[in-house]
């Protein structure tokens, strides 16, 4: 549903390509409206079947002595929201804004054809916005840090990156791979660096990194639930991909529209390092979708404004490429409905907090519950990817 109402947004400002008034009000409009669909789910996603219960159970829970399963800041989270009366809707609806209030100043950046942009990212993350709070939490918590990182607010920014990293344990990975990478950021990126990109995308194709990053990650000081947990993501592999022909466009348009200054190096190479993490972990596309959810709010605003900024190169090469993210998108669409049609559990169909005019609470989350469980019991393992 939000995808089909993007898409619909994204044709309406790429008709109205030479008004530009009339773009951004369409894009508040269309930035509202995804704000809104998502924050109206209700319960929905596999995922319910372990949050309901721990949400419920956080109202009378010991932080202090609190030993869950989920980290200690979410655990946190949902005890405030609990204390101040909000139920699990609300909870996940300040989830929500949290992540959609930061990304509206991230992307009022992007220079042009922003509701473009949006459906990119909701193409690409809307598991994270639907259904993982937790790391949904994280990158909210990221995007502020950035924010205030702009304001040179250093110590809002230490605070942002301590709470991203109670929230979820992937964010620990992410803020030291940024913090080695910063080091780095004296290195100049030019066309070269992303034609070597494209090749080794090519050649992820046909050689697998499992065995060595398994090697790598058995040495990183993680509980072994984490260590687990990463070795399970990293089991569920894929090479061929629809999504293949968007990450070589993307790349190769970076090495066309690229420009040769110097005043954004430390950008540059860390837009670079992003996309070698898509790279590398490519055939990985459980794990790879977690970890690009940090980035991709960050690499798709400066891909607009390398396309936007090299106004002297020719428009081909970006029209062509949108054209076949579009043919993309139409069709993640249209797939994701057959294979939510061949799904023996429904739960993930559409479901918003509007029923709670015809259901109760209980009624409501009891339903959807028992189509969590028939997912995790018979649908995970034959799942479809992309």
């Amino acid at each position: 549903m939000i995808l089909i109402v993007l898409a619909v947004f994204t044709f309406a400002e790429l008709l109205l390509s030479g008004y530009d008034k009339a773009k951004k009000q369409l894009f508040v409009l269309a930035y509202i409206c995804t704000v809104v669909l998502i924050a109206s789910r209700y319960s929905i996603g596999p995922d319910i079947m372990s949050y309901i219960p721990f949400y419920k159970n956080m109202s009378n829970a010991d932080f202090l002595h609190y030993e869950g399963n989920f980290e200690y800041g979410f655990a946190l989270f949902c005890m405030l929201c609990n204390d101040i009366g909000l139920s699990y809707w609300g909870m996940t609806c300040v989830v929500t804004l949290l992540y959609f209030v930061p990304l509206y100043f991230v992307w009022r950046k992007i220079p042009d054809y922003r509701i473009l942009a949006l459906f990119a990212l909701v193409v690409f993350d809307y598991n994270l916005m639907l259904y993982e709070l937790r790391q949904c939490l994280a990158v909210a918590f990221m995007l502020w840090a950035f924010l205030f990182w702009e304001k040179k607010m250093f110590v809002m920014v230490f605070a942002c990156c301590l709470v991203s990293c109670t929230m979820h344990k992937s964010a620990v990975i992410m803020f030291l791979l940024a913090g080695l990478v910063y080091l780095l950021r004296g290195l100049r990126i030019e066309v070269k660096a992303y034609l070597l990109l494209g090749l080794a995308l090519f050649l992820m194709l046909m050689i697998p990194l499992g065995s060595v990053l398994e090697a790598l990650i058995a040495y990183l000081p993680f509980p072994h639930a984490s260590i687990s947990s990463l070795l399970h993501h990293l089991s569920r592999t894929q090479s061929l991909q629809l999504v293949f022909p968007i990450y070589i466009g993307a790349i190769l348009c970076l090495a066309y529209y690229l420009s040769k200054d110097n005043d954004k190096r430390t950008l540059h190479w860390m837009a670079w390092m992003s996309f070698l993490v898509i790279v590398l972990l490519f055939q990985y596309w459980f794990l790879l979708n977690r970890i690009r959810s940090y980035f991709l709010p960050f690499i798709i605003p400066y891909f607009c404004y390398v396309v936007y900024y090299s106004k002297q190169k020719n428009r081909l090469p970006i029209q062509l490429f949108v054209l076949l993210f579009l043919a993309f998108g139409i069709s993640l669409i249209y797939r994701n409905n057959r294979d939510a049609s061949k799904l023996y559990s429904k739960s993930n169909n559409i479901s918003t907090v509007f029923e709670r005019f015809k259901y109760s609470e209980a009624d409501l989350q009891k339903r959807q519950i028992d189509e969590a469980e028939k997912f995790w019991r018979y649908d995970y393992n034959d799942k479809e990817k992309w």
